[in-house]
């Protein structure tokens, strides 16, 4: 009888103590502010719990930015494998200088009791009066509407080269580009600088700054404002080197193309 209540009373402070380690997202993010976030984060960035594995904060419209985190939030110790359990999550952001516009949290994986979990999303706040806001600014900056499935996007890197191969050729991304310019499609070397998307932003730039070399092509006065807006934003985007993916300041940019 006293073996099987030590075992109960095991049980319950084994769930106790998951409790105590589970994150509450919606204090964290359906608030308002950033304020209860960021001492989260800051906490994690002490060693309280946890790591932050990878951070972009970008401009997306002169008054919002797009931030995309993930972090390894580890928590529980087995000492029958001595290894501890963690999740991995990516937090998608929207927000003004210190109000949460859009949130939301995924687990890209989750490692308890030998099972793996994957890809499963755990909170989602929307604030629909702001949100309004974000899209009406951005259709003023861009001329287009914002494209949500382009936002919070890590899959592509701003690169002209692969040095993967024994001889570098261009990037998938970057052989549109040339292919653009070379036939003069200057709408879709558009589409590239209107994109929700930075590094297709970037990569938009780069096509117009490659058809400086014609003679016979001035660029539009519209679109080199907005060249010189993409080159003003604040943040970092994912750069390829071309042997390694690294992040650039996007002041790095500026420096880069000289219009």
């Amino acid at each position: 009888m006293r073996v099987i209540i030590l075992f109960v009373v095991g049980i319950f402070l084994s769930m106790t103590s998951w409790s105590q380690h589970s994150i509450d997202w919606k204090e964290l993010l359906d608030n308002g502010t950033t304020a209860k976030l960021d001492l989260f984060l800051d906490s994690i960035d002490l060693g309280e719990r946890g790591r932050t594995l990878d951070y972009y904060n970008r401009t997306l419209t002169p008054s919002f930015n797009e931030r995309i985190i993930y972090i390894e939030d580890t928590y529980g110790y087995d000492s029958m494998r001595s290894s501890w359990y963690f999740d991995t999550y990516q937090i998608s952001i929207i927000q003004s200088e210190d109000s949460i516009v859009f949130a939301k949290v995924d687990t890209l994986s989750s490692i308890f009791e030998s099972e793996v979990i994957e890809g499963i999303p755990v909170f989602q706040f929307e604030s629909n009066r702001l949100m309004k806001k974000v899209n009406k600014e951005f259709k003023q900056t861009y001329q287009v509407a914002l494209n949500r499935d382009e936002l919070f996007n890590t899959s592509i890197q701003f690169g002209l080269k692969c040095g993967r191969y024994s001889l570098p050729i261009p990037t998938g991304e970057y052989a549109k580009i040339s292919d653009y310019v070379e036939k003069k499609q200057i709408n879709k070397l558009r589409n590239y600088l209107t994109s929700t998307c930075l590094e297709k932003q970037l990569f938009g730039i780069q096509g117009f700054y490659d058809l400086k070399t014609d003679e016979n092509y001035t660029i539009r006065q519209t679109d080199q404002a907005l060249i010189d807006f993409i080159l003003s934003k604040s943040g970092v985007a994912i750069y390829c080197s071309g042997c390694g993916i690294v992040r650039m300041e996007l002041v790095k940019f500026k420096e880069k193309f000289g219009f």
